[in-house]
């Protein structure tokens, strides 16, 4: 759309729906069937957790999955407007739950999620 409707020069932000890291999360695990988390991390337990996850890391020669670089980014909004993409290039978006069953779907398909893991998500999606 970009190249048949866009202005030569322009830029197009192509986002979605703005959501707190947390509210995403909520959203995953519910699709995952797992519990979520509750509540954001206070910013002290973070930086704790955050420089355990660092020392772990230069301890064990292996970076992990909850680092100080990772919990402060989780702390930031990144919210983008499409609006201009919307105006010019007739640019929609899906709904967020949508993306997420799209996401989980291709990752089951491609073995990127245990049997149990499916299994117990695919029960949780008909209660």
């Amino acid at each position: 759309a970009a190249a048949a409707k866009g202005r030569c020069g322009e830029g197009y932000i192509l986002a979605g729906v703005n959501l707190s890291y947390l509210a995403l999360w909520k959203r995953m695990a519910k699709r995952a069937g797992v519990r979520g988390p509750i509540a954001p991390l206070l910013r002290p337990v973070g930086r704790g957790v955050g420089a355990v996850g660092d020392l772990w890391a230069r301890l064990s020669g292996t970076e992990t999955d909850i680092n100080s670089a990772a919990l402060r980014m989780g702390g930031q909004f990144h919210y983008y407007s499409s609006d201009k993409a919307a105006r010019e290039l007739d640019y929609r978006f899906g709904t967020v739950d949508d993306a997420i069953d799209a996401a989980w779907t291709w990752f089951v398909e491609h073995g990127h999620v245990g049997e149990r893991s499916a299994r117990r998500a695919a029960s949780a999606q008909r209660s």
